[in-house]
C-alpha cells in the first residue's frame, strides 16, 4: 500500500483527477475517510491509476468546474492523490448511514443518501486503497471533464 497523509512519494503525472470539495479531500488524505460518495460508480478508466484529488471551494452539492478548466485556473488546487479499489453499493438511507465511519456523511449532508420520493439511490462508495497528501499544493493543469466530477488532463 503508497503512503497515507504526510507521505513523500513521488508526484505522479496528471491524467485524471476529482473534484472534491477541499474538507472531504483533507479527510481522504487523512485516512479518516475510506470511502468517497457519489451518485455513479467509478469511472473504468481509473482503474489502477492514481487519480489526483482537485480540492475546490465553493457551496456543498455544487459544482466548481465546467466541461473545461484552463490550467492554473483559481477556485481549486491538486492536494493529492487516491487509488481506487472498486465501490460499495447502497440502495438504502439505512445501510448508507450504517457505514457512516467510513464515509463521514453526515445524515443531513447534501451528499448523504437521497430522500424517498425522488432521485433515490443508489449511492457507490468508492473504495480508496491509497492516498498520498502533496507538500504543497500544485496549480490545476489544463483538463477536460471525462464524467461528472471527473477530469483528464489535456497537453
Amino acid at each position: 500500500m503508497e503512503a497515507r497523509a504526510g507521505g513523500q512519494a513521488a508526484a505522479p503525472p496528471v491524467r485524471f483527477a476529482l473534484e472534491c470539495k477541499r474538507q472531504w479531500a483533507v479527510r481522504i488524505l487523512s485516512g479518516e475517510k475510506s470511502l468517497e460518495c457519489r451518485r455513479y460508480p467509478p469511472p473504468e478508466e481509473l482503474a489502477g491509476h492514481k487519480v489526483w484529488l482537485l480540492a475546490a471551494g465553493g457551496e456543498e452539492g455544487v459544482p466548481s468546474f465546467g466541461d473545461s478548466i484552463p490550467a492554473g485556473a483559481s477556485g481549486g488546487e491538486l492536494v493529492g492523490w487516491v487509488l481506487f479499489d472498486g465501490a460499495v453499493e447502497w440502495h438504502t438511507a439505512e445501510a448508507f448511514n450504517a457505514d457512516a465511519a467510513q464515509h463521514c456523511v453526515p445524515p443531513d449532508s447534501p451528499y448523504a443518501f437521497p430522500a424517498s420520493g425522488g432521485d433515490t439511490g443508489p449511492v457507490y462508495g468508492w473504495r480508496v486503497a491509497a492516498s498520498c497528501r502533496l507538500p504543497q499544493p500544485l496549480p490545476v493543469p489544463a483538463m477536460q471533464r471525462l464524467v461528472r466530477s471527473v477530469y483528464q488532463a489535456v497537453s
